[in-house]
């Protein structure tokens, strides 16, 4: 799996005073936290930790794994983590790791049923090829 791509994120969505962030920013998580100025990254003052992001939604989105990607970034694979709640599970059946066909916009097109599902509502996260590989070895 793509671990980078799970790395937590936020967008920024207003101007915070006093930091040279532009609203429509990516910030990305460290260790310590999301740093709103990495100048200051020794500074602990200048960091929010990714639990406190919710306290602030008018200046931050926090986005999924696939928001604010390109295109070309994306996983070749993903794995359906959701369930048969979800709807349309004739489509995809939970845990299982397709091959992307397309993606558009916040559509995924999967192999072999070419059946286009919303991202936003159903659950998916980065896959890779020995996984595929290997969950068509066992069947």
């Amino acid at each position: 799996m793509n671990t980078e791509l799970l790395k937590p994120r936020i967008k920024l969505i207003a101007p915070i005073p006093f930091f040279e962030n532009k609203v429509g920013e990516i910030l990305e998580s460290t260790s310590q936290g999301i740093f709103i100025d990495p100048e200051y990254e020794e500074n602990s003052s200048f960091c929010i930790i990714w639990e406190n992001v919710d306290n602030y939604p008018h200046l931050f989105k926090k986005l999924d794994w696939w928001e604010e990607i390109k295109e070309g970034d994306m996983p070749e694979y993903v794995k359906y983590i959701g369930n048969k709640n979800d709807g349309f599970y004739n489509h995809v059946l939970p845990h299982s790791i397709y091959k992307v066909l397309e993606y558009e916009n916040h559509i995924i097109y999967l192999l072999p049923s070419k059946a286009g599902l919303s991202m936003n509502r159903f659950k998916f996260l980065p896959a890779t090829k020995e996984e595929y590989d290997n969950q068509n070895k066992q069947k």
